[in-house]
């Protein structure tokens, strides 16, 4: 697994987790449905580069873990709702596409990471 539910929650809002993955209504975010989120972005992950690269990764670089996390909370958000919100749709549509451009143009990946798929620090101004 690329990505753990620590990095999930520091990527989305605690409560709204529990709400998306509490199957059995007890309050609690249940590990199993976030861990079939993870492992469904790692393997999303392994079939788009297993062409170019020895798949799975071991350890994963860090850009590979934002892309996992980008992915399992499109995930989550997709199997309870019919669409994600907008900033999620667009995280995920940039996960995809980077997973498209990584080890073609290794600098490409990294700004269109910077800009899409790691949240803006709320300190900071976004870049335009």
């Amino acid at each position: 697994m690329y990505c753990t539910q620590a990095d999930l929650e520091q990527r989305l809002d605690p409560q709204v987790l529990r709400a998306l993955a509490d199957d059995d209504q007890d309050g609690l975010a249940d590990t199993a449905v976030i861990g079939a989120a993870i492992a469904d972005a790692g393997a999303l992950i392994d079939a788009r580069l297993h062409a170019r690269y020895s798949v799975p990764f071991d350890p994963a670089p860090e850009i590979i873990r934002a892309v996992a996390a980008a992915l399992a909370i499109y995930l989550l958000l997709t199997r309870r709702h019919d669409s994600a919100p907008a900033e999620h749709r667009r995280r995920y549509e940039t996960a995809l596409a980077l997973s498209r451009t990584t080890g073609q143009r290794p600098g490409r990946a990294r700004r269109c990471a910077r800009r899409h798929i790691h949240p803006p620090s709320p300190l900071q101004p976004r870049r335009r």
